[in-house]
């Protein structure tokens, strides 16, 4: 249950969730889960007064930091000439 006083403080407490789950993660596992914790962090401060859930708000922030990590590979991919394949996330 989420006890909260506004959007971004529920925000702050997923991710802060987020961090202490990612400790009972296994080992090879655990640097992914603070991984997606620290993006959901870096919004937290931003506006989330369109979401009624803080975890759609939470999944929402974090899919846009994924999407910003692909973009910002293609980019470097195409700096070095290279092409990316269509294997991966997306």
């Amino acid at each position: 249950m989420v006890r909260y006083t506004g959007m971004n403080t529920a925000v702050k407490e997923v991710a802060d969730r987020w961090t202490r789950g990612s400790r009972a993660l296994l080992a090879e596992s655990q640097s992914c889960g603070y991984h997606l914790a620290e993006m959901l962090r870096r919004h937290e401060h931003d506006s989330v007064a369109l979401f009624d859930d803080p975890l759609e708000a939470a999944v929402f922030f974090v899919l846009v930091e994924l999407a910003k990590e692909k973009e910002e590979a293609k980019q470097k991919a195409a700096c070095r000439g290279e092409t990316m394949s269509g294997h991966g996330f997306w």
